[in-house]
C-alpha cells in the first residue's frame, strides 16, 4: 500500500490546493493538512483552470 504524500487543503476562503507533504513524517501529514486549512489563505493568485 502506498503512503499518501499529496493532501488536499480546502481553505476557509474557498481556495483549494493539493500540497505535497512528503517532507513531513507520515503520521503527521493529516494533522498538518488540517492545520494548513485553518490558516489564512496566502493564495490571492488567479485560480487554476477549472477552479472557481
Amino acid at each position: 500500500m502506498a503512503v499518501k504524500t499529496i493532501w488536499p487543503v480546502d481553505h476557509t476562503c474557498g481556495h483549494h490546493a493539493d500540497r505535497d507533504l512528503s517532507d513531513r513524517p507520515a503520521d503527521r501529514r493529516a494533522g498538518f493538512a488540517e492545520w494548513l486549512a485553518r490558516q489564512r489563505c496566502l493564495y490571492p493568485l488567479p485560480h487554476a483552470p477549472g477552479q472557481p
